[in-house]
């Protein structure tokens, strides 16, 4: 795949944005995005750092309306499409291994804050790429995080399943990617069919491979929960049906951290932030809680809030 010449990245007034490269530890070439602070705020020098992992099958950019308010701010932004996804290399929508998502997280978080080695730095994942950034903060690392912040996140994927036979429908997916790793194992995503629709997005269905990964680290992320300990926001909608809110409650409940705090809005599917009227409150929560902790870093919180439409 040959990735187009690097220009301004297209979120509409702010044009001191990079376009790069970086490249991942097996090689592929992965595009990332990295939006700056605009006047009155000091461009070289941020509130704090905010890394964004997307969520499946989208690219960074479909994240243009947080990325906007976390800008104007005063923070700076910086993200990636994921290997196999947007203008990335990389087959389309799927891995060897999930931790292949973190490890390329984790470079784009070493760069970020080697940059800027005094900003706090935090992590924002969506869906899937929550379950990439809690990963990170999960595990030992040279660049510890400020905070972690997680909307829509994916412990709980394809809640509609029901309970007693999830670990069948678990094991045969994990038998069928071993000897056919490409196999569908969901529908096409109809929204993402529709005339018009993005074309950066991955339309098809999910291979067995992917989804028997991404399984597989939700699994493992939830056994290890009482492992992490930094700042965590949890952002979720109690109308998902794609990831279930009661891996937001677990996340919640279950992280050491000291500071912790669960936000679950009643009139929320499964985008949280991007939606331009209804997921302004989600906004205005990570905003708040973002401000908070990089004007005020010594304070400790620990509220649980269900918020009605």
């Amino acid at each position: 795949m040959t990735l187009p010449t690097p220009h301004p990245a297209q979120l509409t007034g702010h044009r001191s944005s990079l376009v790069e490269e970086i490249v991942a530890h097996d090689r592929q070439r992965l595009r990332t995005y990295e939006w700056h602070p605009r006047p009155p705020h000091d461009p070289a020098r941020p509130r704090a750092l905010v890394v964004l992992a997307h969520g499946y099958g989208e690219h960074a950019n479909r994240h243009a309306r947080p990325i906007a308010e976390l800008v104007d701010s005063g923070y700076l932004v910086a993200a990636l499409d994921h290997r196999g996804h947007g203008r990335s290399e990389g087959p389309r929508a799927t891995c060897h291994r999930f931790d292949d998502f973190t490890e390329d997280f984790a470079a784009l978080l070493r760069r970020t804050a080697g940059r800027y080695p005094h900003a706090p730095l935090f992590a924002l994942g969506y869906s899937m790429g929550s379950l990439i950034a809690l990963r990170y903060a999960l595990r030992p690392s040279e660049v510890p995080l400020a905070g972690l912040i997680v909307a829509g996140v994916a412990l709980h994927p394809v809640p509609r399943i029901p309970g007693p036979i999830r670990p069948v429908i678990k094991s045969l997916v994990r038998h069928v990617s071993r000897f056919a790793p490409n196999l569908p194992v969901t529908p096409p995503c109809e929204e993402r069919c529709r005339p018009g629709a993005d074309p950066l997005c991955y339309s098809g269905p999910t291979p067995a491979r992917m989804a028997s990964e991404l399984l597989a680290a939700a699994d493992d992320a939830l056994e290890r929960l009482q492992d992490l300990t930094c700042p965590l926001l949890v952002l979720h909608g109690a109308r998902d049906r794609i990831t279930g809110p009661q891996g937001a409650v677990q996340l919640h409940e279950n992280a050491a951290s000291r500071d912790k705090t669960l936000k679950v809005f009643d009139h929320l599917k499964h985008p949280v932030l991007t939606p331009k009227t209804s997921g302004a409150p989600a906004r205005a929560a990570l905003m708040c809680w973002l401000d908070h902790r990089t004007d005020h870093p010594h304070v400790v919180h620990l509220p649980t809030e269900r918020i009605a439409a």
